[in-house]
This record gives C-alpha cells, sequence and structure tokens, in this order.
C-alpha cells in the first residue's frame, strides 16, 4: 500500500472516529436538556394549580333571603379563603346600615397590613332588621378577603336590590 491510501484510509477512520465520538458526546447532553425541560414543564403545571386565582365570586358565594322582619345575607367561604370582618359593610342608598351576626366561624390573624384582625371562614350570615332601611331603594354589601396563598381581592360590591 502506499503511503497516500494508507494516509487516506487512516484519515476516514480517524475522521468516522471522531464523528461516531461526538455523536456519544452529545446524547447525554440531549438526555439532560430532555430531563429538564420535562421537569420544568411538570413544575410549572404544579405551580399554577397550586397558585390559580379564582374569580371572588367563585370564591365568597353570596346569597340573601327574607321574612317578613329580617333581610339576610349569607356568605359560604371556599376552604383557603377568608374574609375580614371589618369590610363587610351594608348600605341603603348611601347610608350605612346596621346588622346583626347570626353565624360565623371567625378567627384572629395576624395580618401584615392590617396587624391583628378578625377574619372569617366557612360560612357568615348576618341579618338586617327591615325597619332599619327603606326597601323600595338601593341595598348593597361591599367585603373584602383574600387566598391563604397570599392573593388579596379588591374591595367587592354585590347589589342586593338596584
Amino acid at each position: 500500500m502506499t503511503a497516500l491510501l494508507k494516509l487516506t484510509i487512516f484519515y476516514l477512520s480517524f475522521n468516522s472516529l471522531e464523528v461516531y465520538s461526538v455523536s456519544i458526546m452529545k446524547m447525554p447532553v440531549i438526555i439532560l436538556l430532555s430531563y429538564f425541560m420535562v421537569v420544568e414543564s411538570s413544575a410549572n403545571n404544579i405551580f399554577n394549580e397550586v397558585n390559580k386565582v379564582l374569580p371572588a365570586e367563585k370564591v365568597f358565594l353570596i346569597e340573601n333571603s327574607q321574612t317578613n322582619k329580617n333581610f339576610q345575607i349569607s356568605w359560604t367561604i371556599k376552604d383557603g379563603y377568608y374574609m375580614y370582618l371589618d369590610s363587610i359593610k351594608v348600605k341603603n342608598n348611601q347610608n350605612d346600615v346596621l346588622y346583626k351576626i347570626t353565624k360565623s366561624t371567625q378567627s384572629i390573624y395576624e395580618d401584615e397590613f392590617f396587624g391583628e384582625t378578625l377574619i372569617l371562614k366557612e360560612s357568615f350570615i348576618i341579618s338586617l332588621n327591615k325597619l332599619d332601611f327603606d326597601e323600595e331603594s338601593s341595598l348593597h354589601v361591599m367585603y373584602q378577603g383574600c387566598s391563604e396563598a397570599g392573593f388579596c381581592y379588591p374591595v367587592q360590591k354585590k347589589y342586593l336590590r338596584q
């Protein structure tokens, strides 16, 4: 064999060996990149499910009913959420309406903005005496709450009668 032929065969063998070794080197990198993409995608899905913010109307379910003398407003509060007791205001036109708490699950909460405050969980019912407001005019309630994950809703305003 001539020297030129031997050099060509060596070059081709070396070249294919280099390509082979580069391919083997790329395999772990590809596997690692694929793994990180799957893990990150799974983590994002879990994170998004945990921190999914529901609309206030699905978290603080509000209903009202009335008898001859009283008007009742009740809330069902979804697990993992709470309402501030001090935030609840009932208005008839622009006038405050007094109410009596008839059922509540209250607890003291140390809020980073408001300090020690009473919060409501699970359910809450208030009763208004119909003699304390004009039955023919507007009646609305305002309230505010948060999720235990840290998201707080703006003050909600619900018209019970317009």
